[in-house]
């Protein structure tokens, strides 16, 4: 809850990121897919684990020490997987580090 009220946020046409630091010396994940995006929760599930997936291809000891939300928007339901990585990787180094980080696939 204090990340929502209280964190940092990031937004690309793919995700939006919130984030706020915490202490515990490792980052933490949630990943949100609203109703709004499938009512199918088959779908919503897809996207959470290709979500799950980006993150741990782009490497969590690249990501600080926080509680980080990554907030799915509805273009998402049809991406493939290498657009994801990238708009995911992206925002990750604008968001933690302010800069555009690039990554080879």
């Amino acid at each position: 809850m204090r990340v929502l009220k209280r964190g940092r946020m990031c937004s690309s046409e793919l995700i939006l990121v919130k984030w706020f630091p915490n202490n515990l010396g490792r980052p933490r994940f949630a990943f949100i897919v609203s109703n709004k995006i499938s009512k199918r929760a088959t779908v919503r599930n897809r996207i959470k684990r290709r979500l799950r997936h980006a993150v741990r291809q782009y490497g969590i000891n690249k990501t600080p020490s926080a509680d980080i939300i990554v907030i799915a928007k509805p273009i998402l339901v049809n991406t493939p997987f290498q657009i994801i990585f990238k708009g995911l990787s992206g925002q990750f180094s604008r968001c933690f580090y302010g800069h555009v980080r690039l990554h080879s696939l």
